[in-house]
């Protein structure tokens, strides 16, 4: 049976004593980035937050760090630097105070986010609190963990597709295999669940569009969504792609 392999940039389930030892050795870093952020009261951020994401950033430092010629405190400054700039950033976008990037990866993110969200609105809890067994719970949120991927793929690469331009060329020529397992996997979903996809998400016209140009309702739009995910995870799978 294949395990599964850690996620780039996910902690691992435990620390390593030596490990465990590092991230208290260098907390007082994390600290002191961010208090020196803290200082310059950055809007939509309190000193608690960036206290927070400077201790995840310490550990993930530690976790992901190989001997090499910069030291291991330097590495950890520099991760907790930029994990902090990033977050302060993206709360000046929320509150206006920023603009928006609107690069070609940022718009691929968000189709890939709208694509989650939309799927997330499909689902529904299965869970029984008194009658599943812990396996049965394990079994129910992987098999939600690995739809929400299947949905931001179906997001990502669908903009991708549609997107013209040289910027979108160079990324429909790297992710090329994907993304025709994708296009080919949703052409073979039953009639109504493939045409509903398409224009969803890799058309991008909006949901009431979808529904008139498909000849149903928004509801039964919002229903083939939720069931063809689950047909594609499985599909894509079968295929040799466990992930998105």
């Amino acid at each position: 049976m294949a395990t599964k392999r850690r996620r780039p940039g996910t902690l691992p389930p435990t620390l390593t004593p030596e490990q465990a030892d590092d991230v208290r050795r260098c907390h007082p870093i994390g600290v002191f980035v961010a208090m020196y952020y803290a200082r310059r009261n950055p809007r939509g951020l309190e000193p608690e937050d960036l206290l927070g994401a400077a201790n995840e950033a310490v550990t993930l430092a530690v976790c992901t760090y190989t001997p090499r010629q910069v030291p291991l405190e330097g590495y950890v400054h520099a991760r907790v630097q930029s994990t902090l700039k990033t977050l302060i950033q993206h709360a000046a976008e929320r509150n206006g105070d920023r603009p928006r990037r609107e690069t070609h990866e940022r718009r691929v993110t968000d189709a890939g986010t709208k694509a989650l969200l939309e799927f997330g609105g499909t689902v529904e809890d299965r869970c029984n609190v008194l009658r599943d067994t812990r396996e049965q719970h394990i079994a129910q949120y992987d098999e939600l963990a690995e739809n929400g991927a299947t949905a931001l793929a179906v997001g990502g690469g669908g903009h991708v597709w549609n997107t013209r331009g040289d910027t979108a060329m160079v990324m429909r020529l790297e992710e090329l295999r994907k993304n025709k397992a994708l296009h080919d996997e949703v052409a073979r979903l039953p009639a109504g669940h493939a045409t509903v996809i398409n224009l969803r998400f890799f058309l991008e016209l909006p949901a009431p569009e979808v529904a008139v140009r498909a000849g149903v309702s928004e509801s039964t739009v919002v229903r083939k969504i939720g069931e063809a995910i689950p047909l594609l995870r499985a599909r894509l799978r079968a295929r040799g792609f466990d992930g998105p």
